[in-house]
C-alpha cells in the first residue's frame, strides 16, 4: 500500500515539472509587472506565443530558463504569429537579460522549439 501510493505522488511530480518557462517584462531588469508566462514539458514541441494585444510591443526583459537535459531555444520576433525579423534567439540553459536599445518595446511573439 506505501508503494503504490508513493509512485502514485512521485508520478504526479515527474509531471508536474516543466523543461523550459519563459517571463517577459515591460522593465528592464526584470521589472514591472509580467506580460508574458509560459511553461512546457519539453518533448518535441514546435510552439508560437503572440503577446496580448495589450502587451503587444512592451517586452523590455525575459527570463528564459530550461531543464539542461532538455533541448530547447526560444526565438522572439516582431510580428505576431513568430513571423518578421528574430530580435532574439538562445539556446542557453538560462538567461536573464534586457531587449537591447534597437530591439526594446518590439516583440509581438515568442517562439518555443524543442528536439
Amino acid at each position: 500500500m506505501q508503494f503504490t501510493t508513493g509512485l502514485i505522488l512521485l508520478t504526479t511530480a515527474a509531471s508536474i515539472a516543466s523543461a523550459w518557462t519563459f517571463l517577459g517584462y515591460p522593465d528592464n531588469d526584470a521589472g514591472g509587472n509580467v506580460i508574458m508566462s509560459s511553461a512546457g514539458n519539453g518533448g518535441s514541441v514546435f510552439r508560437c506565443l503572440n503577446f496580448q494585444s495589450t502587451f503587444n510591443d512592451q517586452l523590455s526583459s525575459f527570463k528564459w530558463d530550461r531543464d539542461p537535459e532538455e533541448f530547447c531555444e526560444f526565438t522572439i520576433y516582431r510580428d505576431p504569429l513568430c513571423l518578421g525579423p528574430r530580435l532574439v534567439t538562445s539556446r542557453s540553459v538560462t538567461q536573464h537579460t534586457d531587449m537591447t536599445p534597437a530591439t526594446n518595446n518590439m516583440a509581438s511573439s515568442v517562439l518555443i522549439h524543442c528536439y
